[in-house]
């Protein structure tokens, strides 16, 4: 019984420290192909988030991402700051959610939003 108990109270602290991701949607409606909607008429779904701009950091994204693009001087929908670039990605790559969790990885992307342009 004691170490019931004690596997529990184990369970529930873990499952409180987990780390909370920083992708704000949610992937698992996308196909293999990174693509959702019906048949005939799938997309792509596309992200955006900010970070500082630096050339390392460039760097260590564009390694991570192939999607990647830089918009310098656009808040985007995620409110760049001055300092910050807006970092655009799209999920129809190989791998895109290995990809996405690598980035959720890096201490410097504090959110993953999904975007739509209009």
């Amino acid at each position: 019984m004691f170490l019931n108990s004690l596997l529990l109270s184990s369970l529930l602290l873990l499952n409180g420290c987990a780390q909370k991701s920083k992708i704000s949607f949610d992937i698992k409606h996308l196909d293999s192909n990174g693509l959702q909607g019906k048949e005939g008429a799938k997309r792509s779904l596309s992200y955006e988030y900010c970070v500082t701009d630096t050339p390392e950091l460039r760097t260590k994204i564009s390694a991570i991402d192939p999607s990647t693009k830089f918009i310098k001087g656009s808040p985007g929908r995620s409110g760049c700051s001055a300092n910050e670039v807006l970092v655009l990605g799209n999920t129809h790559q190989t791998n895109f959610g290995e990809i996405l969790n690598k980035l959720g990885t890096l201490k410097e992307i504090k959110i993953i939003r999904e975007t739509h342009f209009e």
